[in-house]
């Protein structure tokens, strides 16, 4: 495999959960993704995503959220709506969601990067 490969594979990721707007009931979530190097991403990438029932990703969250829509970064296509998604970033990484939930739901965002490596456990629950 070329160095330049490595590098144009989201390898990790920063993700910022914002307070919950108990207002609409819905809570933003950046997500900036890192290369091999740790750096930010200079390409886009598609990366699968899904809200676990605990930290560790081990088990899917049974309730589903109402939605998780596009913010401002990124596109994310529901394969499943509420817990299971498709991430694509844009060209510097970027990803922007929201969730919505009508009801009190505990859920982690879990991130499944390209190797396989699981980043997150992220609480994303909404009151």
């Amino acid at each position: 495999m070329e160095w330049t490969t490595l590098i144009d594979v989201a390898h990790d990721a920063d993700i910022t959960v914002a307070d919950e707007n108990t207002t609409s009931g819905t809570r933003a979530v950046a997500i900036q993704l890192k290369d091999y190097a740790g750096n930010d991403m200079k390409v886009s990438s598609t990366i699968m995503a899904y809200i676990a029932a605990d930290a560790a990703g081990a088990a899917i969250c049974t309730t589903a959220f109402d939605g998780i829509a596009n913010g401002t970064d990124g596109e994310v296509i529901e394969l499943t709506t509420g817990s299971v998604m498709l991430l694509t970033s844009e060209a510097d990484g970027d990803i922007d969601i929201t969730i919505s939930e009508s009801e009190a739901i505990t859920g982690y965002l879990i991130l499944v990067m390209p190797n396989g490596k699981l980043v997150g456990g992220d609480d994303v629950s909404l009151a």
